[in-house]
Parts: structure tokens; sequence; C-alpha cells
């Protein structure tokens, strides 16, 4: 047993030998070039709510703020270019703004399309006589 352990010892610094007597006559052979250079992150997509804000005024940050109250189906020439200039956050549907489902749609349809923000669209919701 004491025999085999060292033929293999005598086998193993052998081996050892011989790779550090050939790394010494030519260290090109075990040479290893690594690039640790960390690789490029990924640019990140832009946050289009973050962009949106970013471009606003403070006038129509504070008018985001607002959801006014509709109790028309008309929506005016200048009421149009007031959402383009100074968007509300939107508008709350009373008795007089609804009509046929048509008509309601195009309402709605028109107020968003006149405002440059999307609008939040709402309506008073209590049930009983109140219920629209």
């Amino acid at each position: 047993m004491k025999k085999r352990l060292f033929g293999l010892a005598l086998i193993i610094s052998v081996v050892i030998g011989t790779i550090f007597a050939i790394n010494l006559s030519a260290p090109e052979l075990f040479q290893v070039s690594v690039d640790f250079t960390p690789a490029p992150t990924p640019s990140p997509t832009p946050d289009p709510v973050q962009s949106q804000l970013n471009s606003m005024t403070l006038d129509e940050k504070i008018a985001q703020m607002l959801i006014v109250d509709r109790s028309s189906l008309v929506v005016s020439n200048s009421e149009k270019e007031l959402l383009k200039t100074t968007p509300y956050g939107g508008y709350i549907l009373m008795p007089g703004a609804y009509g046929t489902l048509s008509q309601t749609r195009a309402l709605v349809e028109t107020l968003q399309s006149s405002s440059k923000i999307p609008l939040i669209i709402t309506t008073d919701q209590e049930g009983g006589s109140v219920q629209r």
C-alpha cells in the first residue's frame, strides 16, 4: 500500500514538475487572456409618463389635478381649445351629459380627442334616484 501511495505521489510530482518546467521555458503556452470589462448595460427605455411630466408647465400639472363636472352633451370650440392648452385631469358626467349610448360615446370621444393628455371620465354613482 505504501509503495502504491509513494508511486502515485511520485507521478503527481513529476507531472507538476514538468508543467512548472514548461511554464518557465515557454510561459506563453499557459497564458490565458480574460477580458473583465463589464458588458455595456442597455440604456433604459424612457418612461412615457415621466417624459410627459417633464414637458408640462406648472399650470398644466395643476390642471391635471382637477376633475370638473360636465352637464352638457355639447363641447364648444372654446372648451376644445382650453383642453389643448390647459387640459383638466378629467370630467365627472352629471345629468345632461348623458343621452343615448352613441351620444355619450361621441361626447367622451370628442373630449378625449380634444385633450393632449388622456382624460379620466367618471360618473356620480350612488344608486337609487341618483343612479345614472
